[in-house]
């Protein structure tokens, strides 16, 4: 690992609940005058048109300070004080820009929800362009003529130098599939100059399917309004572990994910300079993912210092976790 230290790409901050909205943005302005690594937030479609909230909380934290943003959900959550101790010196980053991210999922009858989300881009003065990991979307994007930034998700096939030469004049950026191991990431980022993302934190999708788990047990959340309302479900298997079931109602699909996050804060120090860092945020609540944008942002700050992770980082605020694909891929 490299001991020099390096140039800064900076982290991505997916988000698809409120709490994890207003968190991000918190982060953001408590760190402004420090120039907050933060250089990219992708914000879930479905979140963004369909809570109004969100559309104020994100006009107010481009533009007050994070006592304001915080204001802004009345109170409702209470963020840790930043660890500014060491932080920030080394790190010289742009302000965020905003992306909207659409489904993973599109069917036909998406159409007017797509109509939504291209009227929401070109009008909102929040998005600078928008981020799909299906061809679905990005074929409606360009019939429209779309002239925005587009960004490719870990999902869309990005596998092989041959894909990447036939989109890489169609996408601004892309994300690194996860399915690769990082050598293989690495060669891939070898063959364009694409700018790319790195997912080093969240929940590794195991299964997208249109079998709903909520109406497979009775208790379908869309058509039975005396069941209480969750966008999420937990399956356990056998061995006792818990896997979150994200439930999206709007287009018709579940994603199943892994019972613990993806977590490369161990290796930080090799991709910092590298790509842009991502933290998708899931199930987290507001406050768990506070606590995981500050932890990251320490091990941030120790590449960027010496381009390496020390043995005396600090605990994962999260626990049990995986490094995914990283030392051996799914080929």
């Amino acid at each position: 690992m490299r001991d020099k230290s390096c140039t800064l790409t900076g982290i991505s901050a997916a988000v698809r609940t409120y709490e994890q909205l207003v968190s991000v943005i918190d982060h953001i302005g408590r760190y402004r005058e420090k120039n907050a690594p933060v250089v990219r937030v992708l914000v879930d479609g479905d979140l963004y048109l369909g809570d109004s909230r969100v559309r104020e909380q994100i006009r107010n934290g481009r533009s007050c300070d994070s006592k304001q943003a915080a204001e802004g959900v009345g109170g409702a959550l209470t963020m840790p004080e930043p660890a500014t101790e060491g932080v920030g010196e080394a790190l010289t980053m742009p302000e965020p820009e905003w992306i909207l991210s659409l489904p993973a999922v599109l069917r036909a009858p998406d159409h007017e929800y797509l109509e939504e989300a291209f009227r929401a881009v070109q009008v909102s003065e929040i998005f600078s362009g928008v981020m799909t990991g299906n061809l679905e979307g990005l074929g409606y994007l360009l019939e429209q003529d779309y002239r925005g930034k587009l960004y490719a998700d870990s999902n869309f096939y990005l596998w092989n130098s041959g894909a990447v030469s036939l989109w890489k004049d169609t996408f601004s950026g892309a994300c690194l599939p996860l399915e690769l191991k990082s050598g293989e990431q690495r060669e891939l980022m070898k063959t364009s100059p694409l700018p790319w993302e790195k997912m080093i934190y969240g929940r590794i999708p195991m299964m997208v399917t249109a079998n709903c788990a909520a109406k497979t047990m009775g208790n379908c959340v869309k058509y039975a309004p005396d069941v209480k309302k969750s966008d999420v479900l937990w399956l356990r298997d056998r061995l006792g572990k818990s896997f979150p079931v994200l439930l999206n109602c709007r287009h018709c699909f579940n994603i199943v994910y892994n019972s613990v996050p993806l977590s490369l804060h161990r290796e930080i120090g090799k991709w910092a300079d590298r790509a842009i860092l991502r933290l998708q945020f899931t199930v987290e609540s507001g406050e768990e993912t506070a606590a995981c944008l500050d932890f990251f942002l320490k091990q941030l700050h120790n590449a960027a210092s010496s381009g390496r992770i020390s043995e005396d980082s600090g605990k994962p605020p999260f626990g049990e976790y995986t490094t995914g694909h990283e030392k051996r891929g799914v080929l």
